[in-house]
């Protein structure tokens, strides 16, 4: 008579291989994590090195959009819409600017020559080819508001005694003239006309933002010492909504492994007793 087999003699059922949807939702749980503690890593941590250093990684970034301006990317952005060439010289010489004031006033000779280099860009045929020769001031508020506020950069990137005259006189005559369209072409009888895509003052003849973004860059005192900027850090109190957004982004997909964990602790399995066939909890 054949008896049973001892339990030591009986040999565990194969243990099954995790299915590839599991590992599937698994690693979209990683990915998914990660990311969300990337995004509270960068929103904690400082993006750049504050008002005073150079932000970390800009010399190439610019480095690179000169090699691509030089390459045409220019007119490729003219393409697509209608002051792109300019737009993209005028916010290059503007970040040298940027990154020249932060420096020493004997290590700016590079974010000099750039920031006049893209200046020397904007009042070239292409840079001035979307703006008409017509408006008031000529070539309009846009045009003017905007080269000025570079060449007052590139004034103030070099010493007093070393600014060339007739530099100063451009810039202080298009600050003038910026001024005069602003006094003459002003809100009539406080009513400025909404279009579907702006704001215009003088019955339609003044976009709102062109106008007050120019002048009030151009107004800035480049040749005298500027007020000290706000804090660079952001309250705790904005960062708290975000935190807590990204937080759940990162628990939801962990959600069901940790579900099926804190069951499988609170009811045991059946255990089968080999010797009586009995099951016993």
């Amino acid at each position: 008579m054949l008896k049973p087999p001892s339990a030591a003699q009986v040999t565990p059922p194969p243990r099954r291989r995790p299915r590839v949807g599991r590992v599937l939702r698994r690693l979209v749980a990683v990915v998914i994590g990660v990311c969300a503690l990337l995004g509270a890593v960068r929103l904690v941590v400082p993006a750049t090195a504050g008002t005073a250093d150079e932000p970390p990684g800009v010399r190439r970034q610019l480095t690179f959009l000169r090699a691509a301006l030089d390459g045409g990317a220019g007119d490729q952005a003219q393409s697509l819409f209608p002051e792109g060439y300019f737009f993209l010289h005028a916010l290059y010489g503007l970040s040298w600017v940027e990154l020249g004031m932060r420096a020493p006033d004997g290590e700016r000779s590079a974010a000099l020559r750039e920031a006049r280099w893209a200046l020397a860009r904007l009042e070239s045929p292409p840079g001035r080819a979307p703006f008409s020769a017509d408006l008031t001031p000529p070539h309009g508020v846009f045009y003017r508001g905007w080269t000025n506020w570079l060449r007052g950069g590139t004034l103030a990137l070099q010493p007093s005694a070393r600014r060339d005259p007739a530099e100063l006189r451009r810039f202080a005559d298009d600050s003038a003239a910026l001024a005069g369209a602003l006094a003459n072409y002003g809100e009539l009888a406080g009513l400025p006309i909404d279009t579907p895509w702006t704001k215009r003052y003088a019955f339609g003849l003044l976009p709102i933002g062109d106008a007050f973004l120019a002048w009030s860059k151009t107004a800035r005192p480049w040749m005298a010492s500027t007020p000290s900027p706000p804090p660079a850090t952001i309250s705790w109190w904005w960062r708290t909504p975000l935190l807590a957004l990204l937080l759940v982004i990162g628990v939801i997909p962990w959600l069901p492994v940790l579900v099926r964990r804190y069951g499988a602790r609170r009811v045991r399995p059946e255990v089968t007793d080999e010797s009586s066939g009995v099951a016993t909890e």
